[in-house]
Parts: structure tokens; sequence; C-alpha cells
């Protein structure tokens, strides 16, 4: 089976790659991104709401839950964790799934133009 990469790897630091592994991901409480997203999704606010909602994130090691709130519709987050090097991890994570989001929101937007014309 072959492995596709989902970011690009230019855009993160030579150091940091090795996080984007699951399998070489080394926090202790490290999760799905599909159960972060699906319990997010759960909590998540009507549309007219999003705006104004922040959902927080306590403990947020290595960002996981942050991303999966992003993936979720969620606009607005607070991570908080006390270690630096997953503090770290998690921005350069959260960055990346952050422009995702809103490159799929423009494309969205788009293709609501383009069926009004």
């Amino acid at each position: 089976m072959s492995r596709r990469t989902l970011f690009a790897v230019e855009e993160i630091p030579e150091h940091l790659l090795q996080y984007f592994e699951p399998a070489r991901n080394k926090h202790c409480t490290i999760k799905p991104l599909a159960l972060t997203e699906y319990l997010a999704r759960l909590i998540r606010p009507p549309e007219a709401y999003l705006d104004e909602a922040v959902i927080l994130v306590p403990f947020c090691g290595t960002g996981s839950e942050i991303i999966g709130a992003i993936k979720a519709g969620w606009r607005r987050w607070l991570g908080i964790e006390i270690d630096e090097q997953y503090a770290e991890i998690a921005r350069v994570r959260i960055t990346y799934w952050q422009k995702q989001a809103e490159a799929d929101r423009e494309k969205r937007a788009q293709l609501e133009m383009e069926l009004q014309t």
C-alpha cells in the first residue's frame, strides 16, 4: 500500500516532520482525527453562531482535538498546553489544517456563486 502525504512537506520545519506520521507521534494520548472531528461535530453550534462560539481545549497536546474542531467547521478555538515541545507541534499542525479549511470554504463559496449565476 502506498502512503499518501496530506500536507506540503516544505511548509513544515524538518525537526517536526516526524510528528505528522501517526506511528511516529509519541504523545501519550494521541487520538485519530476522525474521532476528534466526530466529537467536535456533536457539540458544534448552529451556523449562525459559529463566528461567536469558541471551543476550549485545556490540554491540547499536539493539537488533535483542535484539528478535529477545525475539520468539523469550528472557526474559533483556544488551546492550552504546558509542554513547549507539544505546543510547537500543535501550532504547526493546526496552521496546516486551518489553511486547508480556509481553502475549502473559499472553494465552497465559489461553487455557490457559480450555481447562482
